[in-house]
């Protein structure tokens, strides 16, 4: 048995581990996550195979040279096969709800959902922001970061008041 230890480059505090002993896992796949100097730092297979042991625990401290997970690249991990209950319950049209509140917070911001604030633009003869970009950029090549940023306010305002 070939067995490959994932040693810790760095020290650091497991904050993730992303496999359990008896995973198949692929070369690139993310192990264990540490947090080192306020930034998170991905551990990835080097190779593929199956996880046969895991030392790290989560909140531990590490070391660098500390093994953490041990893979036996030879193994093969059998799946248990996917039966058609299984895949009758995943349903590939249903919108994430982190997903769909991305999508809220950038509809928000958008002429179609500002009505008053459009009107007002045209009261005074003029155009909105957007329809200025419209005419300055081609088709599909402008991207909006500005829905998702809210004023750094929280002390003092509710977040749904900032988000609108």
């Amino acid at each position: 048995m070939d067995t490959l230890a994932l040693e810790a480059p760095m020290q650091g505090t497991v904050v993730s581990i992303d496999v359990a002993a008896g995973d198949a896992i692929q070369r690139g796949q993310q192990l264990v996550v540490l947090e080192s100097m306020k930034m998170e730092h991905v551990l990835v297979a080097a190779t593929g195979g199956v996880v046969t042991r895991i030392t790290a625990t989560i909140g531990e401290t590490v070391q660098p040279g500390d093994r953490l997970v041990f893979v036996d690249e030879h193994a093969t991990a059998t799946a248990p096969a996917a039966t058609a209950a299984d895949a009758a319950t995943v349903d590939l049209d249903l919108i994430r709800a982190d997903l769909a509140e991305v999508r809220e917070r950038h509809a928000l911001g958008l002429d179609a959902a500002r009505p008053e604030a459009v009107e007002r633009r045209r009261a005074t003869k003029q155009r909105t922001t957007r329809e200025n970009v419209d005419d300055l950029v081609d088709p599909g090549s402008f991207v909006e970061y500005g829905p998702l940023v809210i004023a750094a306010q929280r002390r003092r305002r509710e977040l749904d008041d900032l988000i609108r």
